[in-house]
């Protein structure tokens, strides 16, 4: 970057004042017209901004060390919407308008801030306006909304008439929310709603939200219905509607929020959001008197919803007004939520005092709890006592389950009893555990041979059902087992049956490792193809690119809300809309390439990653595209550069990344853990000291040079520390040294699938296995870059 220092150095030293404004009665270009004012901007603004960095931010201007390492992928007018409609600057300020937002990305704020101070200080007409407005948006994005609310002041001062205009007033809405001034708010985001913003329906809907907080519920309701005429996701709308349902029963419109109710148990995509709209209109209905209904919805919340608090409330209301509840329902319920004696006195008391069909019912729930316990033999007991009445809906479960606990314990002629059941049920869940179960009943007695077939015609079955990544597993199960007794032909057969069934999934990357050890070659290669985009996705979506106008109508609110503010609000819609998204291929395509263009590269992941999940095998490979898109290479001067030094492979260090902070250079979690790589606060000052960094901050974590360099120094040490093995090194930056010592142990240091068995923590195991798949895409798409 000396070039681009030199060049700005040089521009410098020839443009050192503003240019001269015309003198009385030569005619004003109409460009200059339209800035009118900007001595008197430059008067407000840069007294405050000059006598509080001084002569910093110029000289910050002349130093090139201080521009980023990395040059941004497209000039900054074409990748960012927020000045797509700005009168273009100079090159040369051009050049340092794209470097401040480089800096920005990087996390570099103060870098970017200065810089773009001295821009709006000392630069040309043109590049004032547009470094006063991106100056607005980095101040903000660094946690200074009364900076950035100030900014915004002298922007709109001096450019009310700017096609930015607007999109500044959204963005001062949201700073002055942070701080506390509602009614400034109030002012912008009414004025952006006039102007018929493509951002018009998140705007309406921060308008209710600040109404609510100054208890003007009849305008937050007012602005909360405009909010839904279109440009929201399917979530953030049912979470619209059930607010709007809580403020007309607190203005005492009972019926009016009964309707939003009721409108929000219907639509909502979400099962939690469905509940609480559910549990409200109980509410609603009990308070009108109307016990028919709130009786009716109470069932249904404790029937159906047993798992939700809400339908505990729900279980209390109805036995407290003495409505008859099921047994069954009590008791599913109560074991749900961990009362097991309470569900057990009210199935016992079931058993000897209700009529055969709740007895019935009873003692199969009985045989449920008996079974989850281990107590196979008191299990198959209660289902043997019960007797389902001809078309209960708990009858097929009945048999199943009897089946399967005769088979657990080893009752003569057992399995030969669920052959038959499973030939009676073929293409069902219930299929596919009971030839699972077989398996396992094989291998238990030794026969190596029968459970390996039982393994291949259950991989055979969940693929039949679509569940391949089970399929995928049952696999490779067959496969081991056959491998351990010799037969390589049959072992490598279901092996390859593994990894073409399981993809990128941890099953299929150990199936693959499995083939080396038999002398064949793996296929994590094949993941990927330089296939056209359009040409695979018009097989696999059908040609359809978006379901319906909603979704387009979202798009251009996140891209509006990108161009008013890099992070937040629009990530936000972005992950509302990606799972939406889920049954639109073509919309998600769209999604993830407009984030990409915009340098959101955490967004266009998340998009991606939801293609990448939901293909199934018959349209592997995917594109290169896609592939790119899900698992990219941010910041790769940094990581390169950290992956040489410390001898770590470099898409080890993306695949931990992805896994840690899903690309955010701000990512912070709740055990306190910072940055791209998440590293805590105590390693992070341990590893400062190693690497004899002085004057290090936790601040400092959040930007990626320096994440970068901690964290794939850290992995470096345990990776050394383990002889280079990377599961155990992926278990000790997640858990400790310590824990993956003794992990490793009985078998688990030589033998992957033991050590990541022997994990006994939850996340830790779950973050290895996540890792080590993130691994096989880096590599299947980067090839060239391991190390």
């Amino acid at each position: 970057m000396a070039r681009v220092g030199g060049e700005l150095d040089g521009f410098w030293r020839q443009s050192s004042s503003p240019p001269e404004r015309p003198s009385k009665g030569e005619t004003e270009p109409p460009e200059r017209r339209r800035r009118g004012g900007l001595a008197r901007l430059r008067a407000g603004f840069l007294l405050l901004a000059v006598g509080l960095m001084g002569g910093a931010a110029l000289a910050l201007w002349l130093d090139s060390r201080n521009s980023p390492a990395v040059d941004p992928p497209a000039p900054a007018s074409v990748t960012d919407p927020a000045l797509s409609d700005l009168p273009q600057a100079a090159p040369a300020e051009q050049q340092a308008i794209e470097v401040a937002l480089a800096e920005a990305r990087l996390s570099e704020f103060d870098l970017a801030i200065q810089r773009l101070a001295a821009l709006v200080e000392h630069g040309s007409e043109p590049a004032v306006e547009e470094a006063l407005f991106l100056l607005a948006r980095t101040q903000y994005e660094a946690g200074d909304p009364a900076a950035a609310a100030a900014s915004l002041d002298s922007y709109l001062a001096g450019y009310p008439d700017s096609p930015a205009a607007a999109r500044a007033r959204l963005l001062r809405a949201e700073a002055r929310i942070a701080v506390g001034s509602l009614d400034g708010a109030i002012e912008d985001l009414v004025a952006y709603v006039s102007a018929d913003g493509p951002a018009a329906a998140y705007a309406y809907r921060r308008l209710g939200d600040v109404s609510v907080s100054v208890g003007d519920s009849v305008t937050a309701v007012s602005s909360y219905r405009s909010a839904l005429q279109g440009g929201l996701g399917r979530y953030e709308e049912s979470r619209v509607m059930l607010e709007i349902s809580r403020l007309l029963d607190h203005q005492g419109d009972l019926a009016g929020a009964l309707y939003w109710a009721e409108r929000t148990a219907v639509s909502t995509p979400s099962t939690r959001d469905r509940v609480n709209a559910l549990s409200h209109v109980k509410g609603i209905a009990m308070a009108l008197g109307d016990s028919e209904a709130w009786q009716s919805v109470a069932l249904r919340l404790a029937s159906d919803f047993p798992e939700y608090s809400p339908s505990a409330a729900a279980l209390n209301d109805l036995l407290e007004h003495g409505v008859y509840v099921e047994p069954g329902v009590a008791a599913r319920l109560y074991i749900e939520h961990g009362s097991f004696g309470a569900a057990e006195e009210q199935l016992l008391s079931a058993v000897t005092q209700g009529d055969g069909a709740v007895a019935a019912e009873a003692a199969y729930l009985l045989g449920i709890m008996r079974q989850l316990s281990g107590d196979f033999e008191a299990a198959l007991a209660w289902f043997r006592q019960s007797q389902p009445p001809v078309g209960a809906e708990y009858a097929f479960d009945h048999q199943w389950r009897s089946h399967q606990t005769a088979v657990e314990t080893g009752e003569e002629g057992a399995s030969q009893a669920l052959e038959a059941f499973i030939g009676d049920h073929p293409g069902t869940i219930e299929a596919v555990s009971g030839i699972e179960l077989l398996a396992r009943s094989a291998e238990r007695g030794g026969d190596s041979a029968e459970a390996a077939g039982y393994w291949l015609v259950a991989a055979e079955a969940a693929e039949a059902a679509e569940d391949y990544a089970r399929a995928a597993s049952a696999a490779r199960t067959a496969g081991r087992l056959w491998q351990e007794s010799g037969d390589d032909v049959l072992a490598a057969g279901a092996l390859e049956r593994a990894t073409d069934l399981g993809g990128a999934s941890f099953v299929a990357l150990r199936a693959a490792d499995d083939l080396s050890e038999i002398g064949e070659a793996g296929r994590q290669d094949a993941f990927y193809a330089e296939t056209p985009v359009d040409d695979w996705l018009a097989a696999y979506d059908g040609g359809v690119r978006f379901q319906n106008e909603g979704n387009e109508r979202a798009l251009g609110t996140v891209q509006e809300l990108w161009a008013v503010a890099e992070r937040g609000t629009g990530d936000a819609i972005m992950s509302d809309l990606a799972g939406l998204g889920r049954y639109n291929p073509g919309a998600l395509l769209a999604m993830a390439r407009q984030a990409s263009m915009r340098g959101q590269v955490a967004s266009a992941a998340e998009a991606a990653d939801v293609l990448v999940d939901r293909v199934p095998p018959g349209f592997m490979p995917l594109p290169a595209e896609v592939g790119a898109l899900a698992y990219p290479r941010p910041f790769v001067e940094f990581v390169s550069e950290e992956a040489d030094a410390n001898e770590v492979d470099s898409n080890l260090v993306y695949a931990l990344m992805k896994q840690e902070s899903y690309y955010r250079p701000r990512a912070h979690s709740i055990a306190d853990a910072r940055g791209l790589t998440q590293v805590i606060p105590s390693t992070a000052y341990e590893i400062a000291g190693d690497l004899g960094v002085s004057g290090f901050e936790l601040e400092h974590l959040y930007k990626p040079p320096l994440s970068i360099r901690f964290g794939t120094y850290y992995l470096g040490v345990q990776l050394e520390a383990f002889d280079g093995d990377p599961y155990a090194a992926l278990a000790a930056y997640n858990g400790g040294p310590g824990n993956a010592a003794r992990w490793g142990e009985g078998g688990g240091s030589t033998d992957p699938d033991v050590f990541v068995a022997n994990i006994d923590f939850g996340e830790t195991q779950n973050y290895v296995r996540r890792v080590m798949e993130n691994l096989a895409h880096y590599r299947a798409l980067y090839p060239e870059a391991g190390g």
